[in-house]
């Protein structure tokens, strides 16, 4: 085979694969769209360069997000009876973007942002922190286009958000409780900026709490192994769009740095599900402005 039959057939080769990328990443963002990227640091960044603070969703995100919803949502905005969607995505997209539209009329403090973007919000207080947050940790955008987008609608939807200045808390472990190993992983990743010139710096999205959480309890009194206390800055208080309001949620975004200052504990707390440990370690943060 010739040089040049050897470069044709390798062409012919990588076309498919080839397209079906392209074809994948423009179903998610149009050439024209400022992308989500995964910077050098390892830290989620936009594809123009610009702070993340900065981002604003166009009329193609929105669009494309309502597109989703297919002909179930397109009819129910219609005002037409509710017609069967076509598959669970479907259904899913139609009834959180029907919620988010009664909330943002409902809550003033949302007026600023597009429903599509309460819509992100909402969905992050549910279920989608755990499939952005899992990726964005480990240095990874999400898979699923959909989840992208949502993503990107949430990031947009807390820019136009203000910011809460002011003492804020977290509990670090509060889906379930940590071993013994876990929680000395955690407190190291801390301790090994304390005092130091090295900031603590957010991969994923960070949620904590104006005060459900105070005295080192989580939202459901149960005292945790690891407390947060966050002198807060540039934090979203989301608590509007949330489907937990009463936990009063501040919304950290990712790339938030942090001064270690203090650490302190063990301190023995009655065992719980969430702290099967029966100890709690204290950690004071404050927010470094950009």
């Amino acid at each position: 085979m010739t040089g040049k039959n050897k470069r044709s057939a390798f062409l012919k080769r990588a076309a498919g694969p080839l397209l079906l990328c392209a074809q994948f990443f423009s179903a998610s963002f149009s050439a024209a769209e400022v992308k989500p990227v995964i910077g050098p640091d390892g830290l989620l960044a936009l594809s123009d360069g610009a702070p993340l603070s900065s981002y604003q969703a166009g009329a193609e995100l929105p669009a494309r997000y309502r597109a989703a919803g297919g002909t179930c949502l397109s009819e129910r905005l219609r005002g037409a009876p509710a017609v069967p969607c076509a598959d669970k995505a479907e259904a899913d997209i139609t009834n959180m973007y029907m919620s988010a539209r009664d909330i943002r009329k409902l809550k003033p403090t949302l007026r600023p942002l597009l429903t599509e973007e309460v819509a992100g919000l909402l969905s992050y207080t549910t279920d989608l922190f755990k499939r952005i947050n899992g990726g964005l940790w480990r240095g990874r955008l999400p898979e699923n286009a959909s989840d992208l987008d949502l993503m990107m609608l949430l990031l947009s939807g807390v820019n136009r958000l203000p910011d809460h200045k002011g003492r804020v808390l977290r509990a670090d472990f509060f889906l379930k409780s940590p071993s013994k190993e876990e929680l000395e992983v955690r407190l190291a990743s801390y301790r090994n900026r304390l005092n130091g010139p090295e900031p603590f710096v957010i991969s994923g999205f960070w949620s904590s709490s104006l005060g459900t959480i105070a005295g080192g309890r989580s939202s459901d009194g149960k005292d945790t192994a690891l407390i947060l206390e966050i002198a807060s800055l540039t934090g979203k208080n989301i608590s509007a769009a949330s489907a937990f309001g009463k936990e009063q949620e501040i919304l950290f975004r990712p790339g938030t740095r942090f001064e270690v200052l203090d650490i302190t504990g063990p301190q023995a707390v009655p065992r719980n599900k969430l702290n099967e440990l029966g100890v709690q370690y204290a950690v004071k943060l404050r927010e470094i402005p950009l």
